[in-house]
């Protein structure tokens, strides 16, 4: 009875596998095809062009193998590889980001701040008037902050846009799986 049950749940395993082997080929492999390929067949003849051309070929064979066989170690292997890859790549465009973004808009702003300390100091940080807004509407507050004289929220404003436009323009390129990772 316990050899059933481990023969059943290695079945189970395999086939658990053989589905993602199949869905990593297929999706992974159209989308490198349909990317690369569409960037190669807009571009004349040169070394990125044979890189292009090598990367459909890797696309044409992920999608040839888990049509073929899904079962085979070979496309578990490359998807464990990528899956490693794609993480890393991940976590070291998130943390580049985020260092450019602390060292253009945190640190001037910390810069700033202590340059001026007494008059900072001799201020209210958000300068509003409670009978204008009553208890429901104290989140509305915030907004004081865009009219204030320092313009302390004009960092996070800079940071969206340059997001939304990096988002918007990158979204139909080639880099825009290596975009989305941020998100």
């Amino acid at each position: 009875m316990n050899n059933t049950y481990i023969k059943e749940k290695e079945e189970k395993e395999i086939i658990k596998n053989a589905k993602q082997n199949y869905l990593f080929g297929m999706i992974f492999g159209f989308s490198i095809i349909i990317m690369a390929g569409y960037s190669f067949l807009n571009m004349k003849f040169n070394c990125i062009s044979v890189v292009l051309m090598i990367i459909v070929f890797y696309g044409i064979f992920l999608v040839l193998t888990a049509t073929i066989n899904p079962y085979k170690k070979i496309l578990s292997n490359i998807r464990n590889i990528n899956i490693l890859i794609f993480n890393n790549v991940g976590i070291f465009i998130l943390r580049f980001f985020l260092s450019i973004v602390y060292l253009v808009f945190i640190v001037p702003v910390g810069i700033y701040m202590r340059k001026n300390k007494d008059s900072i100091n001799n201020t209210t940080f958000i300068k509003y008037d409670d009978k204008l807004v009553n208890n429901k509407y104290k989140f509305l507050k915030i907004f004081k902050l865009f009219a204030s004289e320092y313009l302390y929220m004009l960092p996070l404003i800079i940071v969206l846009l340059v997001i939304s436009i990096l988002v918007v323009t990158l979204s139909s390129n080639v880099i825009a799986p290596l975009i989305y990772t941020l998100f």
